[in-house]
């Protein structure tokens, strides 16, 4: 389904002439073996699947961000960027790679300023308790929402080697475009309401012509994100 999702729209590689985007899929372990079965006839024949030795959970989300950081230092450590999204995440590309190739900072997400950190008995989340033992401060430093985040890749690799291989901060988005970058001098570009939109009932008017570069949950909520990707490509590219 992910892939039928993306490889419709914007992971398609029939627009990387375009956005210069190359999309790999990030998977856990199958938890069956008919699913395995599956998973290796796509990696087969696209190439694009990188599978993790561990099941999906929510504490193992750093394990998967740092297996991604890892990959792009191992096999394409020439990249400018590295982006990161869910699979419920609306993408423009013909937007993002505009984008980026105007901005000089470091990070381009929508960012949480001032964010406290979650304790046990606070009114959160029990996945989103963290230990004073784990991290120590009573906020985090500016960090990206987890959803989707672009980092330069010189600087990704700088936070991968920083990073705990093994017992990496469970607060994957925190720990990895915040906690790991304390002290590197980074520059954030924090996208607005309108350029990362998190409700999708209404869209701004100039969505198709890249008023925004992404949309969350389009895709699990809405049926109109295959229309609306027909129209992104027609735009920018003048296919139908």
């Amino acid at each position: 389904m992910t892939r039928l999702l993306r490889s419709n729209k914007w992971g398609n590689a029939t627009f990387f002439p375009y956005t210069r985007m190359k999309t790999m899929y990030l998977m856990a372990s199958a938890e069956s073996e008919q699913t395995q079965r599956i998973l290796r006839r796509e990696s087969d024949a696209f190439h694009d699947i990188i599978q993790l030795d561990f099941f999906d959970s929510y504490e193992n989300l750093t394990l998967k961000t740092l297996a991604m950081l890892h990959w792009t230092k191992t096999f394409c450590p020439n990249a400018k960027w590295v982006f990161k999204s869910d699979t419920d995440v609306f993408v423009n590309s013909f937007a993002v790679a505009k984008y980026l190739r105007q901005t000089s900072s470091d990070f381009v997400c929508s960012v949480c300023r001032h964010c406290p950190v979650c304790r046990k008995g606070m009114d959160c989340l029990e996945k989103w308790w963290v230990s004073e033992a784990d991290y120590a401060n009573e906020y985090y430093p500016p960090y990206c929402h987890g959803s989707a985040y672009m980092i330069r890749t010189d600087i990704a690799m700088k936070i991968y080697e920083r990073a705990n291989k093994t017992h990496p901060l469970v607060i994957e988005d925190a720990y990895f475009t915040g906690v790991l970058t304390h002290g590197m001098n980074i520059t954030y570009t924090d996208l607005s309401r309108k350029m990362f939109i998190r409700t999708t009932s209404r869209l701004p008017r100039g969505f198709v012509q890249g008023s925004s570069l992404m949309a969350l949950h389009i895709d699990t909520f809405s049926r109109r994100s295959p229309k609306l990707w027909r129209q992104i490509v027609e735009y920018n590219t003048g296919l139908h």
